[in-house]
């Protein structure tokens, strides 16, 4: 979705300022040409590249000053068939191009910031974020020397979507807020595309917390939406209302949330609608109404499955689980909570499949508990006979049965209570442990292994325009890049689940761990073990146990300043014990839920009968103790 959206405000820029510059350049059949790709684009046409393709050919043939003209709608039409290696070839010609004319023309100066902008989408879809921030401020910096302030705001526009593609959230809003100073001061504010701006900015404060400036922004984009007929900024505007009520002020929340809902149905698009069905469910999630909660949240889910691979879909169905297991649907809840568990690569496979076994064993037990139930009603029924009986005391039978009856309940209750308070603070930590995995994961996809294979993608698509030698070095060149990325997809998937712990057992997993983090220098890791029972755990134990060392080790790198540390495995009284101590400037912390990762640890290990502690050494140094009790 966010992709879409940047390609939707890169190409108004061309639009406004452009399109009445470089193509002037441009005279007879080649012009006609040009003219017809530019239709055919607009107009959704199929193999529209091929108008440019034949004036490329004609304005080489005849040598007229401006084929970097028809060179940058060539990369522009290359990026949207995402051809990016292609694309980068043509913006570099364009660039050569460009080096020839007279930048003192002023069609020129369009020329040079409609290249700057598509470098910038250039890099952008092939997550060079930093890059396409660069030239797409050149590009500012050109057009606000052409004084075209309109294509000047909307290029702003732009620049405030690529911070927010990469959560810079406080940029993309100084951005945005100047590029609506701008249009304002210009008096277009009925153009539809500000009503978008501001939505843009509401949902921008949303997220750093500002929510008296986000309501602000969603008032105003609903106003401008209105004004400029945009149903997109009307729907944005009542949904980013909904989202910053619902948790103070639900029943306010329901109304936006009900008005967003009728503009997503009638503008006809699913997603818009999906969005308003997941916040109408969590809405009603925050009022205590379960059942309405799920049956919106499941709506929504229907309507994502066809993109099941969105966060939003993830959201959606975790959600669900959620409110399906508070409206007692323990089914429905079950199969949810798998599907978003095996949808992510998660720290605790076993213990999280334990849960929703858990959630399956209360709706496929909750007739046989009702049976046990009424037997044991019976059973203290004849009690309660018995007593009568003996005493003689029907009144005396049925005080004293009542008290016990009551208090049996009132007991169980209270277990019951606890219990779920159990659950739901093992299942927070396990969401909040797979959502700090899947974004190190796609962190390591995106900067690392994306990044190689679009370079290597880009050197392979420039190896036809090579002269024979400098293929055979492109070609050696290309190879590296892959042996590079086959080294760090081996290094992700080993991180995902080292296959030494697989083959060899915990102590030998812990040791090779160790000696990956000697080989950075930055700790000095020993790993003792005398004679411990851990080779006789489980495999889902072993990797538990695993991810804990992992942790605290992490822990220790980033935070003690820590020169030595020793993992030492022994035999507790109960069963296994693991000690990692440091060298560092010691931490002592041994109930501190405020630490998300100290906490995650505590209640994993509790979930299956271990205990946890942290303690600074008298001589400095902290010193940490994994107790695992094996019955």
């Amino acid at each position: 979705m966010k992709k879409n959206s940047i390609i939707y405000l890169l190409l108004f820029i061309s639009i406004y300022g452009y399109s009445q510059g470089h193509p002037d350049l441009l005279k007879g059949k080649v012009r006609e040409l040009f003219d017809q790709g530019g239709k055919c684009w607009s107009e959704g046409g199929q193999n529209c590249i091929d108008y440019y393709q034949e004036a490329y050919r004609l304005e080489k043939k005849s040598k007229q000053n401006c084929l970097g003209c028809i060179e940058v709608e060539l990369a522009k039409s290359y990026s949207y068939l995402e051809k990016y290696d292609t694309a980068q070839y043509y913006l570099k010609l364009a660039q050569q191009s460009l080096n020839k004319m007279n930048y003192s023309d002023m069609r020129v100066k369009f020329l040079d910031a409609e290249i700057q902008n598509n470098i910038a989408m250039n890099f952008y879809f092939t997550g060079k974020i930093d890059s396409a921030i660069v030239h797409l401020k050149k590009n500012i910096a050109i057009i606000d020397k052409t004084g075209d302030k309109k294509s000047s705001a909307f290029a702003k526009i732009n620049l405030a979507s690529i911070y927010s593609s990469v959560k810079d959230y406080q940029s993309a809003i100084q951005s945005g807020l100047k590029a609506y100073k701008e249009l304002d001061e210009l008096k277009i504010l009925d153009d539809s595309r500000v009503a978008v701006l501001a939505s843009n900015l509401a949902s921008y404060y949303s997220e750093i917390k500002n929510t008296d400036a986000s309501i602000s922004w969603s008032r105003r984009a609903i106003e401008l939406g209105n004004i400029g007929k945009s149903i997109s900024a009307q729907f944005r505007g009542n949904y980013l209302m909904a989202v910053n009520l619902s948790k103070t002020n639900p029943d306010s929340a329901l109304i936006y949330i009900n008005i967003a809902e009728k503009l997503a149905q009638s503008s006809g698009r699913p997603t818009y609608l999906a969005q308003a069905k997941m916040t109408k469910g969590i809405t009603f999630g925050e009022m205590k109404q379960y059942t309405k909660a799920t049956e919106n949240l499941l709506e929504a889910v229907k309507l994502m499955e066809k993109n099941s691979g969105d966060l939003d879909y993830l959201e959606a169905i975790r959600n669900l689980g959620i409110m399906a297991n508070e409206a007692r649907d323990y089914r429905l809840s079950a199969k949810y909570l798998k599907e978003y568990i095996l949808a992510n690569d998660t720290i605790n496979i076993a213990k999280n499949q334990e849960l929703i076994h858990e959630y399956q064993a209360k709706y496929e037990t909750e007739k046989k508990e009702k049976q046990i139930s009424e037997q044991e009603l019976k059973i203290q029924k004849q009690h309660s006979n018995l007593l009568y009986a003996i005493l003689g005391g029907a009144l005396l039978v049925s005080v004293l049965g009542g008290i016990f009856i009551y208090n049996q309940k009132a007991q169980q209750l209270k277990l019951k209570h606890l219990q779920q308070e159990k659950e739901k603070a093992i299942l927070n930590s396990f969401i909040l442990g797979e959502e700090r995995e899947r974004k190190r994961i796609s962190q390591d996809l995106h900067d690392g292994v994306a990044a190689m294979i679009g370079a290597a993608k880009m050197s392979l698509d420039a190896i036809p325009h090579l002269s024979e030698e400098k293929r055979l070095q492109q070609l050696s060149k290309v190879k590296g890049i892959l042996e590079n990325t086959h080294a760090d997809v081996r290094h992700i998937a080993h991180n995902l689940l080292p296959t030494v712990l697989e083959k060899e057992g915990l102590i030998k997993a812990t040791s090779h761990f160790a000696f990956e983090i000697n080989q950075t220098k930055l700790l000095d890791i020993s790993v003792k073990d005398n004679n411990s029972n851990a080779k006789d755990l489980s495999p889902q134990l072993q990797l538990m146990l695993f991810r804990v060392i992992q942790e605290l080790v992490n822990n220790i790198v980033k935070h003690s300043q820590a020169q030595k540390a020793e993992i030492t495995f022994s035999n507790s009284p109960n069963g296994l014990q693991i000690e990692i101590a440091d060298d560092g400037i010691g931490y002592e912390d041994t109930n501190d839920t405020g630490n998300q990762g100290l906490y995650s640890i505590t209640q994993r290990l509790k979930s299956i009968g271990g205990n946890f502690k942290i303690t600074k050494g008298s001589s400095g140094g902290t010193q940490a103790t994994v107790e695992l009790v094996i019955g």
